[in-house]
């Protein structure tokens, strides 16, 4: 995931995630823009997949399960 500290929708993806949020390949686009200007990141959360597929925006916990082939363990 590609977010910031300052964006309020990121957080809500890492508050989603509960403690499991340390799993998440994530970039702070903050802190490291060269990494985000390089994957073309232009809004955040924008979460990326092995596979290429590139999600924008607040995504549902389930949907990003899926996409990720990682179970989700309510």
């Amino acid at each position: 995931m590609y977010g910031s500290e300052t964006c309020p929708y990121c957080q809500a993806q890492k508050r989603a995630f509960l403690d499991s949020f340390e799993y998440v390949n994530y970039v702070d686009c903050g802190e490291d823009q060269d990494k985000c200007v390089s994957a073309k990141i232009e809004r955040m959360p924008t979460w990326v997949f092995p596979s290429g597929l590139k999600l924008i925006g607040n995504q549902d916990i389930q949907k990003l399960s899926i996409e990720s082939g990682c179970a989700l363990d309510l």
